[in-house]
């Protein structure tokens, strides 16, 4: 895929991307931080870890959580010197922030709203305090570094879905505003990338459970393709039957599915 980006040279990209990865590239090429806003599994991580690819940059994720240490982001004191001298460690972000590469800040509706306040510094351009690097706090922002930040909601806080979801303070939305992108599920790429009887049944279950008011279940690229997977070793019926492990037999009948335990695979009605 050759994707056209104005003021920048043109990228060709080898493999499967979804169809908003080419948006992602053009908000690399303006240095415009990145908010990746989708379900689970659609493809977010993998985006990000692409577009480091395609810039020729390392690639760094840190999985955000309520208890990820302030250090995850702006390095710590180690007794790593002469005589076990505390010396300043980069952290992922650090390093990324002073030697280049794309950051991926994942699941950053998890993370404690101060934590954020840490990671917003690295977004305002023009250096980087850090008090922790106490012989230098001053770090500069190498011109390669970008952040891409991912999120199953838009930071309004848990929904039916995404029960622990935290809400996203306006000092974080703000600076991501020009660079939400919302990540569904790209029917087009999984047609093109997993067995035909897998996708026939995934997309199926997704209509059903889509239409369904208030269903919170739904089939990720993810599901379709661990069920892929096994389904290069059993039949599609078996492989599709493990993603059923945990509904109910009502949640079943209302997409329409029947299990058979004894063989363990499913009809689809």
């Amino acid at each position: 895929i050759r994707i056209e980006r104005q003021d920048a040279d043109p990228v060709s990209v080898t493999g499967h991307v979804p169809t908003w990865f080419a948006r992602l590239c053009k908000l690399h090429a303006a240095r415009v931080p990145a908010l990746l806003v989708g379900p689970a599994g659609s493809g977010k991580t993998t985006a990000a870890a692409k577009l480091a690819e395609v810039a020729g940059v390392p690639f760094y994720r840190l999985s955000m959580a309520a208890g990820t240490d302030e250090s995850e982001f702006t390095g710590r004191l180690l007794p790593t010197g002469d005589n076990m001298k505390f010396e300043y460690c980069l952290s992922l972000l650090t390093k990324a922030y002073t030697e280049g590469g794309v950051f991926l800040a994942d699941d950053i509706d998890l993370a404690d709203p101060n934590l954020l306040g840490l990671m917003n510094a690295a977004l305002d351009g023009g250096g980087w305090y850090i008090s922790a690097r106490y012989q230098d706090p001053f770090l500069e922002q190498h011109p390669d570094f970008y952040l891409v930040a991912a999120a199953n909601t838009h930071g309004h806080g848990a929904d039916r879905q995404y029960v622990g979801a935290q809400q996203l303070d306006e000092r974080t939305l703000s600076r991501f505003r020009m660079g939400q992108i919302n990540c569904d599920y790209d029917a087009a790429l999984e047609k093109q990338i997993f067995l035909a009887p897998v996708v026939d049944i995934g997309h199926t279950l997704r209509a059903r459970c889509r239409a369904l008011p208030g269903w919170t279940r739904d089939v990720s690229t993810r599901d379709m393709a661990s069920v892929t997977k096994l389904a290069r070793v059993m039949p599609v019926q078996e492989a599709w039957y493990c993603y059923f492990s945990d509904w109910s037999e009502q949640e079943c009948s209302k997409v329409h599915v029947m299990l058979d335990p004894a063989t363990q695979t499913i009809e689809v009605l």
